[in-house]
Parts: structure tokens; sequence; C-alpha cells
């Protein structure tokens, strides 16, 4: 159950950045904290253990997790608007929503992006996309580990920001309403 509340919340953020400005895409709903990549993942394990302890060396792991990867990778998205009148729904097709999922960024594919958010979210209990925005609208989603992500705090808005550190390699800070975290 917590896995589709978290995943309607973000969903929801989402939703809101193609109608709302970068800043009120900010205010809806805050992202809850709970157990880091870093800390207690899947088992209590962080995530590099988990990765190596089982996704890597135990078969059964790897292919439980790689099929229920496939499975979600390979359900197609669709946007759809809800009638007032009789509380049907209307499939929207060339919806902007349906586009950024299909194509999310010129290194995934829908399906390679949906398999990818579901491994880190079994192995770490958590995961991440990156929401890239041209002109104040969603342009492309990235698929971040979720072991180099580190939110920080604030009192008031829960999240002041989101710290990637992928080992040096890259350093990166985002504002809120540019993470969506599962």
């Amino acid at each position: 159950m917590a896995l589709s509340s978290s995943f309607a919340q973000a969903l929801t953020r989402l939703k809101y950045a193609f109608f709302e400005t970068k800043s009120q895409a900010s205010s809806i709903g805050a992202a809850v904290f709970g157990n880091r990549s870093t800390g207690s993942g899947a088992g209590g394990m962080t995530f590099r253990e988990a990765v190596d302890k089982g996704y890597k060396n135990l078969v059964w792991v790897h292919r439980c997790i790689s099929a229920t990867g496939a499975a979600v990778g390979s359900v197609p998205w669709k946007a759809y608007k809800k009638q007032t009148s009789d509380a049907r729904y209307i499939h929207l097709p060339g919806h902007p929503f349906e586009r950024l999922i299909e194509y999310p960024n010129p290194y995934y594919t829908r399906k390679e992006l949906m398999e990818a958010w579901t491994i880190y979210l079994q192995l770490a209990g958590e995961s991440y996309f990156e929401v890239v925005f041209v002109q104040d609208k969603p342009y492309q989603l990235m698929c971040l580990r979720p072991d180099w992500m580190t939110p920080t705090p604030d009192p008031i808005s829960y999240i002041k920001d989101y710290k990637l550190d992928a080992g040096g390699v890259r350093k990166a800070t985002f504002k809120p309403e540019e993470i969506l975290r599962f």
C-alpha cells in the first residue's frame, strides 16, 4: 500500500508540474523521509550490500527483481481525463505526460526507465527520478541511483534540497520540485 501511495503522491507532483509553475509544484506535497539507501534499505542492508550480496550473487534474487522490473517496464502509460458529468475517463492521446513517459530521455526508453526504477525500489526501498524542466514544463526524466541521493531536511518545507554525490564523479544539488522520490 505504501508503494502505491508514494507513487500516487509523486505522480500528483508531476501532474501539477505540467499545469503550474515550478515554484507552485514544489509546494504540492512534500516528500516523506523513509529509509535512507545508505543506511537501511531492503532487509536492513545498504543499497551496495543488497546489490553485492543479493542481486549479483543469488540468481533467484536477480531473476525475481529483473522479472518484476521487466513486467513494470512493459506496461503502457496513458494520460486520461475524468469527465465530471458521468465519471468516465477519456484517453488524451499525445498528452505531454504520455510523451514524457514514452521518451523519458535520450539514454532510456520507457521500458528501461521503469525497469531501473523498479530495481532500485526493490533493492534500496526507494527510487528517484530527476525531472528536467524546459520553460517550466517537464521535458526529461532521469532515473538516479538511490545511494547517490541525500535529502536535506528543512523544518518548514520538509525538504530543502537533494544532494547527489556519484562517488566524486558528479556532484549536484537539486530543488525539491526537480526530484520525484518514491
